[in-house]
């Protein structure tokens, strides 16, 4: 038990330190990440966009995605299902008059 424990730490160890190792590790893919955001300590320190911030935990509230209509229209086609909100109300009983 000791053993994992220590093989353990270690990786945890590699995965903080930003190491090569992580990544043979599987632990992190931080390759991404740094294409994405070269300076990420930069983009840290620049600070919360309160807007963005409020956007997101509106939509976390309600549990749908946020972001432009071609995005979300491409996650629509990508997870086979609607994920824009849909008409409100009860349907309308079909070959029933008012």
């Amino acid at each position: 038990m000791a053993g994992k424990t220590k093989q353990w730490e270690m990786k945890l160890f590699l995965a903080r330190s930003g190491s090569a190792a992580n990544e043979a590790l599987a632990l992190t893919a931080a390759a991404p990440i740094r294409e994405r955001w070269p300076d990420l300590a930069a983009l840290i320190a620049v600070g919360e966009d309160e807007a963005i911030s409020t956007r997101l935990r509106r939509a976390e509230a309600i549990g749908r995605p946020i972001g432009a209509p071609e995005f979300l229209e491409q996650l629509e086609r990508d997870g086979g299902r609607a994920l824009a909100p849909g008409k409100r109300g009860r349907k309308a009983k079909s070959g029933v008059s008012p």
